[in-house]
């Protein structure tokens, strides 16, 4: 089980093991599945995952969406510095480099 050495958490082989089945395929990955892969009972899974949820390891869970196939523009949103003087001219440049209708949105 995760341990506390200097500040930083120490995993063990079943703590990876579990971390590795749930980064591969959380949705569809049950704890009977990461049991017998890690070697150890269903429950020790259970109790593993609340455990590197309530460490912060765990932080959230996500889908990877398909965002063409869903019917969605693909947005990305940059974050960039530019003086007053040249900030029009930045924006101007990515839009003419990049493709996008609207300088605002980048």
């Amino acid at each position: 089980m995760a341990k506390k050495h200097a500040g930083t958490l120490v995993l063990d082989d079943v703590d990876r093991t579990i971390l590795y089945e749930l980064q591969r395929d959380a949705r569809r990955t049950t704890h009977e599945e990461i049991s017998a892969t890690a070697g150890v009972s269903q429950s020790t899974v259970r109790n593993r995952i609340v455990a590197l949820e309530e460490a912060g390891v765990i932080k959230a869970y996500s889908s990877e969406l398909d965002y063409e196939r869903a019917g969605f523009a693909l947005q990305v949103q940059f974050v960039c510095t530019a003086s007053m003087e040249t900030r029009h001219q930045a924006a101007q440049n990515a839009v003419n480099n990049h493709g996008s209708d609207d300088p605002w949105l980048l």
